[in-house]
């Protein structure tokens, strides 16, 4: 997702923005509001009660005598503006890295010799001024180069000790036992958006140390996951079939006659699907029966990453349109169950309708385009897929985990005829999360910004086999 800095103007001046109620405003009831806070006249000492203003916004504590700073200015986290300047300060405290709000923060004119690596942690900061303290070369040096401050935070968030322990194990949840009346397959699927590459970086995740957003630290881990939970669908418990590659730019051309919005909004895009089309090996089914192992049963396997942005709502809603219809192809050429997972519009999927006059078209042409996916008889899309999320929003709150960000938008979708989730992968420790001050993902210890899923289902074989079973992972 993107997570673009907000604009700060440098030459923003807020001591001349105050205003100041008059008499009618008192007379007329108006109550006063107020987010900044302005301490002047040789002040050695500041009462404890100021750390509890949670709510300022900007804070002046420059020109006077102060000779350190309490940790407790941690607690005001919604601080966007800090000057300490001209002071007698000699340390700061490492609280200071928890008020990761922070545009500005303004040291200048004090006796530090030394700056906590915390700070490294403010990544919104846009100024910090030094100027006049006598630091130590290394710092200086670097904060003299350009854009010195950001490679400053940099320097000093990859020197940080890392204390937080990992986190414990996710919980398994049971949701159902197995049948054991009747053959079935069980198996584990995992859903894992790792990151890709070029998109973890320090601009992207500026919370994160650059050492820990390196491909070759959080390949490790990711494997390393993996090989833990060695889910099925991984370790090749079936046999690939066929394998397809659905590209939704190629989609958006090849329906974009009539409607100049599929060109110009969904045909750029270049997410993609993949389908893979396997046959469960005899060997899975339990228990062994002589009629099932005679029988080869497919599955169409598929994981695609649907276009994310809320702005691009149509987008998504064609793209998944447009998978489902690919799938559709797939499944009847091959007369197989079907079983997706990873990001489409999880309400399409789940009702398996959606009508042309959907509020997520934003009003744009793109019915005569999308005219062949409509149902005969009705203005609108329809897949017969039957298909059920293994994960509420109960269970896991959030699948994607950013300072900016938290919600579900990684999903795993079964057919729920032939099919019955087992267990799944409870959630990451919200303790955890609390205690160790994580706001933020891709971490030390969590090498990507999206949690893995992973589901256990059993597939029953009945007398009559229904085309088809499926899964879908989504991102």
């Amino acid at each position: 997702m993107t997570r673009n800095k907000d604009k700060y103007n440098e030459n923003h001046n807020h001591r001349r923005q105050q205003i100041f109620m008059s008499a009618e405003d008192l007379a007329a009831g108006k109550k006063p509001q107020w987010s900044g806070l302005e301490i002047t006249g040789y002040v050695r000492n500041i009462s404890p009660q100021l750390w509890a203003f949670e709510h300022l916004t900007t804070l002046y504590l420059n020109e006077n005598m102060l000779l350190r700073l309490s940790s407790d200015i941690g607690m005001l986290t919604n601080l966007r503006v800090l000057d300490v300047s001209s002071n007698k300060l000699r340390s700061l405290p490492a609280e200071l890295g928890e008020l990761v709000n922070l545009r500005e923060l303004l040291l200048n004119n004090n006796f530090l010799r030394a700056l906590p690596h915390e700070i490294g942690k403010l990544f919104h900061l846009q100024v910090l001024g030094l100027h006049g303290n006598p630091l130590q070369k290394e710092i200086i040096n670097i904060y003299n180069e350009p854009n010195g401050t950001q490679k400053l935070l940099t320097y000093l968030l990859d020197n940080l000790t890392i204390t937080a322990p990992p986190p414990p194990q996710r919980p398994w949840i049971p949701l159902a036992r197995p049948n054991k009346q009747r053959p079935a397959c069980i198996f584990t699927v995992m859903c894992y958006n790792v990151l890709c590459d070029k998109y973890a970086t320090r601009q992207m995740y500026g919370y994160c140390p650059s050492w820990a957003l390196e491909w070759d630290y959080r390949k490790k881990a990711i494997i390393d996951e993996i090989r833990h939970y060695s889910a099925d669908i991984i370790s090749l418990q079936f046999s690939l079939i066929k394998e397809h590659l659905i590209e939704f730019n190629q989609l958006a051309m090849a329906n974009a006659e009539g409607s100049d919005d599929m060109l110009n909004r969904v045909m750029p895009k270049d997410n993609i699907g993949l389908a893979a089309l396997l046959k469960v090996k005899e060997s899975a089914w339990e228990p062994m029966n002589p009629e099932v192992t005679q029988i080869s049963q497919p599955i169409l396997v598929c994981t695609a990453h649907i276009h994310w942005d809320p702005e691009f709502c149509d987008v998504k809603l064609i793209q998944t349109m447009m998978l489902s219809n690919e799938l559709k192809t797939i499944i009847d050429e091959a007369n197989c169950s079907f079983r997706p997972g990873h990001k489409f519009d999880s309400n399409i999927l789940s009702s398996g309708r959606v009508a042309m006059d959907h509020m997520d078209f934003k009003e744009r042409l793109y019915k005569s385009c999308l005219q062949r996916l409509l149902s005969n008889e009705t203005n609108e899309f329809t897949h017969g897929f039957k298909l059920a999320s293994a994960y509420s929003e109960d269970i896991m709150p959030y699948t994607n985990y950013t300072h900016d960000f938290k919600g579900i938008i990684d999903y795993i979708f079964y057919t729920k005829t032939g099919m019955v989730p087992l267990g799944l992968l409870g959630p990451i420790s919200q303790d955890w999360l609390r205690e160790n001050k994580v706001f933020g993902c891709p971490h030390p210890h969590i090498p990507s910004d999206h949690f893995p899923l992973l589901v256990e289902l059993e597939l029953t074989h009945t007398a009559s086999q229904q085309p088809p079973n499926g899964l879908i992972n989504r991102r």
